[in-house]
């Protein structure tokens, strides 16, 4: 059910009619909507507030648009959470966090040479609120040039590459770039850090980019203050250990409910299991129609009825994001007296619209208006956002980043929950790597 207070956000298109509740038929423009519980994500930084402890910094990456779901609407939300720092990749995706008058501190982690003279990003800038991740002594030099030039000092995070191959210093050149930042007032070190490449699914791959960051940390530690934090872990790492907490961890996939189900083996912390989904996606039944056995649907003629068959239109397909590879093999869930009733998938996801089978689903209740879920909430159901990317073969991350904009955005229980300070679920970490570890 959306509560009649939900507000609605559409992102890059023209205002529209907003959603109606799926009670109530919709207005012709809207064929879906994104239904977004912020109730749902207090939970979720709740229940890793509990992993990593009162003393270990928590950073949400909500970069490309929170993934999607609406980075100023989503931070705005998390102002109110015990977060301290958020996450884009871009100086665009930070200028709408600072058009958005956000209070944390923001991160911007795509290496950046050079930024606007006025205007938001400015005065983040200069204000401090905008960290900025250095990625070699060359981009270092550009950083400097940045700060003295806006006659500030920029906070930095100087990320090294453990194995994962992409930004970040190499081992060689991070002794260079912690020297060259302490000589100068134009930075503050804010943060050392690394970035797993494998946290999900390769444990041993994983210890070893944390130790050879602990043994690099360890040998240029003169070079580091107390002040900086130290930070490596991602939502799977989180999960998985709290040695890799540190300082401060990085969580993307885990505020949005998921992650835990991604863990390829029995190591991980109890209490991930708890994270749980934010969103749903919904439709609606628009036509419907027998046919005779033998029949075939949709585009290449993938799919033949085996029996007389009754078959649904959806008005959404691959231009919303619902991934062709889903074709037979996706499920939805029909809304009912009797419930939720499950409808796969059959033939190939077209464009703007794709078809079920209907057969199996109570007909007294099914007719066009009928409410359609595309993603649920349900990690027991066929539909739930880490079944479809298995079945789909992609990351979570590609499913939600690849939902249109010209999908409506529906903000759900906005009503904040009480404040609570939980002790840790594990025994306290040393935010510090031990000496000769």
């Amino acid at each position: 059910m959306i509560e009649p207070h939900a507000v609605r956000y559409k992102s890059a298109v023209p205002s529209s009619p907003a959603p109606a509740t799926p009670h109530t038929k919709a207005p012709l423009s809207i064929t879906s909507e994104i239904q977004v519980d912020l109730q749902r994500l207090a939970h979720n930084i709740a229940v890793v507030r509990r992993l990593i402890g009162r003393h270990v910094e928590l950073c949400c990456v909500i970069k490309a648009d929170a993934y999607g779901l609406g980075a100023a609407r989503i931070a705005r939300w998390m102002d109110h959470l015990p977060v301290d720092l958020l996450a884009v990749y871009t100086l665009d995706q930070a200028e709408q966090l600072c058009r958005a008058n956000i209070g944390k501190p923001v991160l911007v982690l795509m290496p950046i040479h050079e930024a606007p003279r006025s205007g938001p990003v400015y005065r983040g800038i200069v204000s401090g609120k905008m960290h900025c991740v250095v990625h070699d002594l060359a981009h270092l030099n550009h950083l400097i040039q940045l700060a003295d030039g806006f006659g500030c000092r920029l906070p930095v995070h100087v990320e090294v590459d453990t194995g994962m191959s992409r930004g970040g210093a190499n081992r060689a050149e991070a002794r260079e770039i912690l020297e060259r930042i302490a000589s100068t007032r134009a930075v503050e070190l804010r943060g050392f850090f690394t970035h797993y490449s494998s946290a999900e699914s390769d444990e041993r791959a994983t210890d070893e980019q944390l130790a050879a960051f602990t043994a690099l940390v360890n040998e240029l530690g003169p070079l580091i203050p107390e002040t900086c934090r130290l930070h490596a872990a991602g939502t799977h790492a989180v999960l998985r250990d709290p040695r890799h907490h540190l300082d401060m961890v990085r969580i993307g996939l885990a505020w949005t409910g998921y992650g835990h189900e991604a863990l390829r083996d029995e190591i991980h912390l109890a209490g991930g299991e708890d994270l749980k989904p934010i969103i749903t996606w919904t439709s609606r039944l628009v036509h419907t129609k027998w046919i005779e056995t033998g029949t075939t649907v949709g585009y290449g003629r993938t799919w033949r009825a085996k029996r007389r068959t009754r078959v649904g239109l959806v008005p959404v397909g691959y231009a919303d994001g619902y991934p062709v590879a889903l074709s037979n093999k996706a499920v939805v869930r029909v809304q009912t007296s009797a419930g939720w009733q499950s409808a796969p998938v059959i033939g190939r996801v077209s464009m703007d619209q794709l078809t079920i089978d209907l057969t199996d689903v109570a007909p007294v209740d099914v007719a066009v208006g009928a409410v359609v879920e595309l993603i649920g909430d349900d990690a027991s159901s066929g539909n739930h956002l880490a079944t479809l990317s298995r079945l789909a073969n992609v990351q979570p991350y590609m499913l939600l980043c690849g939902l249109s904009s010209r999908i409506a955005r529906v903000y759900r229980n906005q009503v904040l929950p009480q404040p609570q300070v939980e002790a840790p679920v594990q025994p306290a970490q040393s935010a510090r790597p031990a000496a000769g570890a």
